[in-house]
């Protein structure tokens, strides 16, 4: 019980800490403002989709083809996708902007406004703000020279714990509060389109289908807990921000994908499995491994970070050397 609590006074100071120091709120900040452009994008999108199917379909009627047939006749599509260039190939312009209208106009409905936002943060963004807050749990305690009070009142392993327990708690809450925002925002947006597009004109094609929001939500939350735990034991092994930092942005931004089994390209894996990428982000396509073994090995990952994390500390003797 002493040992429980012990975990739990550690858990709620760094909790304070996070709050205090307006960490939490900047991250929110940051987030919601990441995602904002990205619905106000969908906005444009919507809107250029379908002044793009006016302009086709105008310019096939004007050259005296029968363009209503064009409309209900079926649409062949071929389609060539190089890393994140995607060619499409079709045999009916009109029907093809007809439906890639109807498609854009469904982005910010419903839980349409939740999947665009996991694709456009899951895979760029989000690594990198939860790698961030992965390093600054660590870090700070160095750069303030706080690590000396806290052994004063628990073991290092204790304190290890309460840490690590409220890196979740804040990624879980950062992660919830910018879908709850975004969705809000979304709603907001998407009535803007319905103010500027005839939607009626598109209620004969079917609607996008969403049955793995749960599944997409379950693992874009994984994600942020992978990518927080990398920032963790990077913390730990470089004692600062700084230098971490840069070599996670280097490896992440500028590095190509080094190989079938480098963790993005895992990541990306899985992504396509669950994802269609309607939006205005279009993952790369990965080089093939079976799903489960991308599954498997970055699980394996995550639980060998907090295991590396927890052996590093625990030959020091104490917390922080």
């Amino acid at each position: 019980m002493i040992s429980t609590n012990r975990i739990f006074n550690c858990y709620k100071d760094e909790l304070k800490y996070q709050i205090y120091s307006k960490t939490l709120l900047l991250i929110f900040i940051i987030s919601i403002s990441l995602a904002a452009i990205n619905l106000y994008g969908l906005v444009s999108k919507a809107e250029g989709a379908y002044d793009v199917y006016v302009r086709t379909y105008n310019e096939f009627k004007d050259a005296g083809i029968d363009v209503e047939a064009m409309l209900k006749s079926p649409l062949n599509r071929d389609i060539k996708q190089t890393g994140s260039d995607r060619l499409t190939k079709v045999d009916n312009p009109v029907r093809f902007q007809f439906e890639e209208a109807g498609i854009a106009s469904q982005l910010l409905k419903g839980p349409n406004i939740i999947t665009n936002t996991l694709e456009w943060l899951d895979f760029v963004f989000f690594p990198i703000i939860f790698t961030l807050l992965g390093i600054h749990f660590v870090s700070y305690d160095y750069k303030y020279k706080t690590y000396k009070l806290k052994v004063i009142k628990a073991k290092w392993n204790k304190l290890f714990a309460g840490k690590l327990f409220a890196l979740f708690t804040c990624t879980f809450f950062i992660f919830i509060s910018t879908l709850i925002a975004s969705y809000i925002i979304g709603l907001y947006f998407h009535s803007q389109v319905v103010n500027r597009i005839p939607l009626e004109q598109f209620s004969s094609l079917p609607q996008i289908d969403n049955n793995k929001l749960i599944i997409q939500l379950v693992f874009s939350l994984f994600i942020c807990i992978f990518f927080a735990l990398i920032g963790f034991l990077m913390g730990i092994l470089f004692k600062s921000f700084i230098l971490p930092t840069i070599i996670f942005l280097v490896f992440n931004l500028i590095l190509p994908v080094l190989g079938k089994y480098d963790i993005r390209n895992m990541i990306a894996i899985i992504s396509h499995e669950i994802f269609e990428f309607k939006g205005r982000f279009i993952l790369f396509m990965p080089a093939y491994i079976p799903l489960y073994q991308s599954i498997t090995l970055l699980v394996a990952i995550a639980i060998l970070i907090i295991a590396a994390s927890f052996l590093y500390l625990s030959r020091q003797g104490k917390y922080y050397n």
